[in-house]
């Protein structure tokens, strides 16, 4: 997997991943989080046991924690992510 993502971020222009990643460092996503009125689940993995995770610092943000992955849980488990999904999706009206 890590080939793989590696590969496409050496395909793309240069000036994409440099716009990209300054508008990460931009972002405030915990006020967002925070005031997003709908449905959420942060699908959390043992990386994201951290005191800066969305989830720690929303705590209202429901989270569900997969083991046994890396970053990309949805590569990595994507039978048990789907799983998730299709939980949460069931929930919403």
């Amino acid at each position: 997997m890590r080939e793989q993502v590696l590969g496409q971020l050496r395909r793309t222009q240069r000036a994409a991943v440099k716009a990209a990643l300054g508008s990460l460092l931009k972002f405030d996503p915990v006020t967002a989080l925070k005031r997003h009125p709908g449905p959420a689940l942060s699908v959390i993995t043992p990386l994201n046991q951290t005191p800066g995770a969305y989830h720690v610092l929303v705590p209202s943000l429901p989270s569900k924690l997969v083991t046994g992955t890396g970053h990309w849980v949805q590569l990595d488990a994507s039978e048990q992510m789907n799983t998730l999904l299709d939980g949460f999706l069931a929930t919403v009206p």
